[in-house]
């Protein structure tokens, strides 16, 4: 992961989101960190985005402190270390007033196009170029107290042949600091799909 422009979160549950775009291509892993005091283990999967394989599994381990989150991630016997500087924004409560409006992203390396709108009370609707529609919530994480992170609820509605299916996601919406960017990472309850869209908001 050494000079990858990758960004982590790791939510009071021990839930723990980190995405990675390694030369263009997105790698997300979701998974959840256990421990105590400054010490903390466990495990994650990785996805690509655009592949179709099984997602891998990964082992975490980590140590934090006020200032950083470091440690090291193994996938397939092969150690990777990161470290992560402690943002301020975390622990900034987000609003939801920055998330209203309309979002314009993609996913699957960039193959489908996905648009977007989220309410002034976090109702989220939209479609893909692929054709599905999408229905949701986003709300400010507030366990056990408000943060810089939402929490996303997704419904993904495709229809294949004129056949419809419907997946649930859960995750979380991360804003840039000038609030024009943002990065929801998802994955249904299963682990075995995943959805990680870098958005612009359309003005």
């Amino acid at each position: 992961m050494a000079g990858d422009a990758a960004s982590a979160v790791v939510l009071s549950s021990g839930k723990t989101w980190i995405v990675v775009n390694h030369a263009g291509q997105l790698q997300m892993y979701a998974g959840t960190l256990e421990g105590t005091t400054t010490a903390y283990a466990g495990n994650a999967k990785q996805y690509i985005s655009g592949s179709t394989a099984v997602p891998a599994a990964v082992s975490l381990s980590a140590a934090v402190n006020t200032t950083a989150l470091s440690g090291t991630l193994t996938l397939a016997g092969q150690p990777q270390s990161f470290s992560f500087s402690n943002d301020a924004r975390y622990t900034t409560p987000a609003l939801l007033s920055d998330l209203t409006g309309t979002w314009v992203g993609s996913k699957g390396a960039g193959s489908v196009v996905i648009t977007w709108s989220v309410s002034a009370a976090g109702a989220l609707t939209g479609s893909s170029s692929s054709g599905c529609s999408y229905t949701g919530t986003v709300a400010v994480h507030s366990v056990p107290v408000p943060v810089g992170v939402f929490d996303l609820g997704l419904s993904e509605t495709c229809t294949n042949l004129g056949a419809s299916t419907t997946k649930d996601f859960a995750g979380i919406v991360m804003l840039d600091t000038a609030k024009t960017a943002a990065n929801f990472a998802f994955t249904t309850s299963s682990g075995t799909d995943e959805g990680d869209v870098q958005a612009t908001k359309k003005q």
